[in-house]
């Protein structure tokens, strides 16, 4: 039952690691110059924040994405999903000097070109693109393929793929791939507050280019919902020929329940994949596709555990969860939990999450009266040695729970 109620915590109110092997050698202190999310409002603006020379943050800007943001609904009480309005990971990347970021209202995606003069400094390139879906979430690229997918988490649950031009933005490479659930609506339905069940549950949460450098394969993490006997899935679609297939592995890796996502660790055949329903997992993907569990972390009363990013100079990782200021470091090779830090700054809890050199960002959107901030971290010490250095409130955004996605522009 206890396992249950984090479930339902985590789902009612959803509202880069670098490719170089992991070491333990001390990180060189190279920030990024700013850091951007996804407003996710209507209409849809992007948050552009400034990073300074040490690391912290400072100053910000929105510019207009020219489509709409959308939160998800918390099942038959029809209430939009929070502080996770997206019911997912990722809905904004950078690559090279173009932002690009899902406007999850109006089914399309937007690029923008960086000043980089002022990399807060954004000009929306042509029109928002079709994404060929319903409720756009996650937005994943791949350098070695040259190009980026969509995940849509709606009624038309796809994934659609593009090339990518530093003129045009966005171009669709064929026609979209199948997930593998058919039942959703426009927006999504998560679980609910108190147990009521909905119709229809399962949505896509992630989607990664797997193993990072040379990806053989594209894997979607499917939030599942025990109380409907449905399992989360980690579905393998092989790269064939430059193309994600249509013809998916559908795994159901031991544990697994509610995965958010597949970050693969470098230099190993594996992911760590966060669970809303526990905690953690280490699941090994073969070379065929099959998904197989090789450690599990249970977190003690976690609440929305979904979020990760790998720190490659202590050989570990970070889990955030959305409604308690814990921040979860584990180690690599076992799933151990190496530190529970907890954060006194006054935030609901945190999201989307970046490890840059010997700094954590974390999106901490508002709840409340509480404002949307990014919280820094500093990792510096070593393994188990994480400290809140900043939390830095953003201006202009206030108490506003639809804020989604982390990225860095370096």
């Amino acid at each position: 039952m206890l396992q249950l109620s984090i479930f339902l915590s985590c789902i009612a109110l959803l509202s880069f690691a670098s490719g170089a092997p992991i070491s333990d050698s001390q990180p060189k202190t190279v920030y990024p110059k700013a850091l951007y999310f996804n407003v996710n409002h209507v209409p849809n603006s992007i948050a552009s924040v400034k990073v300074n020379p040490d690391g912290t943050l400072s100053d910000g800007s929105t510019t207009a994405t020219g489509g709409n943001g959308a939160s998800a609904n918390q099942g038959k009480i029809n209430v939009p999903a929070a502080p996770d309005a997206l019911l997912g990971t990722g809905p904004i990347i950078v690559v090279k000097d173009l932002v690009f970021a899902v406007n999850a209202g109006s089914n399309t995606v937007s690029a923008l070109r960086i000043n980089s003069s002022d990399p807060t400094e954004l000009t929306l390139l042509g029109n928002p693109i079709d994404s060929q879906g319903d409720f756009p979430n996650h937005i994943v690229y791949s350098e070695y393929l040259q190009q980026a997918c969509v995940a849509n988490s709606g009624s038309r649950a796809v994934i659609s793929c593009y090339r990518i031009s530093s003129e045009t933005g966005l171009t669709p490479l064929g026609s979209p791939i199948p997930l593998p659930f058919n039942n959703q609506t426009t927006p999504p339905t998560a679980i609910p507050l108190l147990g009521f069940v909905p119709e229809s549950l399962a949505f896509v949460t992630s989607i990664t280019f797997f193993p990072k450098n040379q990806p053989t394969a594209l894997i979607a993490t499917i939030g599942g919902n025990p109380l409907a006997g449905i399992r989360g899935l980690l579905a393998v679609y092989p790269i064939v020929d430059g193309k994600v297939s249509n013809s998916p592995t559908l795994n159901t890796p031991g544990g697994i329940i509610v995965p958010f996502t597949a970050h693969p660790i470098p230099g190993t055949q594996s992911v760590l994949t966060a669970d809303g329903a526990f905690g953690a997992a280490i699941v090994d993907i073969s070379n065929s596709g099959i998904a197989t569990t090789r450690a599990l972390t249970n977190i003690p009363l976690a609440n929305a555990t979904c979020w990760t990013a790998l720190i490659p100079h202590t050989n570990s990782a970070v889990i955030t969860e959305a409604f308690f200021h814990q921040v979860f470091e584990l180690d690599l090779d076992t799933g151990a939990i190496l530190q529970t830090l907890t954060i006194n700054n006054g935030n609901l809890g945190n999201t989307e999450v970046l490890a840059v050199s010997d700094k954590i960002y974390m999106l901490s959107p508002g709840f409340a009266d509480l404002a949307t901030s990014v919280v820094v971290l500093d990792s510096s010490h070593g393994r188990g040695q994480l400290s809140q250095i900043q939390n830095f409130p953003v201006k202009g955004l206030g108490p506003d729970p639809s804020a989604a996605g982390l990225a860095m522009w370096k």
